[in-house]
């Protein structure tokens, strides 16, 4: 039997549900009763997020957390690899983005060239694999001259014209 990964998105309900939400808020930007986990996990591993929570779990399970009507959450089956994808994810659910940094790549050789395209694709995999992940949408294929289309659709925008050839 295989097991699935973890999913960030069921990581972000639990943390709902579980309660985490109330001293973390929602997408756990922090409250004054516990810290922003967005810059909490940042740049850490699974592994060391997992280390955080072990060392956090028994700030959870003391008498003045109960008296706060908080319980010490339970988790079952895949439930905790969920919600540390979800911790490990924050800092993508962020969204936002850059129109003028987006703007000066398509000015860059990035897209000038069908091989620049291809590159800066190559280089981005992981990232738009993190996105993926987040949207539960499946990787994009390219068949035929759809990359070719593509490149030469991109030319156009960088360059302010339709290029059709």
């Amino acid at each position: 039997m295989f097991l699935q990964p973890p999913d960030p998105n069921a990581g972000r309900r639990l943390f709902a549900v579980k309660g985490c939400v109330s001293c973390h808020g929602p997408g756990g930007r922090g409250t004054e009763l516990g810290p922003d986990l967005r810059a909490a996990t940042q740049r850490m591993q699974v592994s060391e997020i997992a280390g955080v929570l072990w060392n956090h779990s028994f700030q959870m399970a003391t008498a003045a957390t109960r008296a706060r009507g908080i319980e010490f959450p339970q988790f079952q089956r895949a439930e905790m690899a969920d919600v540390i994808a979800f911790l490990y994810y924050l800092r993508f659910y962020e969204g936002g983005g850059s129109r003028r940094a987006g703007e000066r790549l398509s000015e860059s050789d990035a897209v000038l060239t069908p091989l620049g395209l291809a590159t800066a694709m190559w280089n981005h995999a992981p990232a738009m694999y993190d996105q993926l992940q987040l949207a539960d949408t499946e990787w994009p294929s390219f068949e035929g001259n759809e990359m070719r289309d593509l490149s030469v659709y991109l030319r156009g925008l960088a360059s302010g014209r339709s290029q059709d050839r």
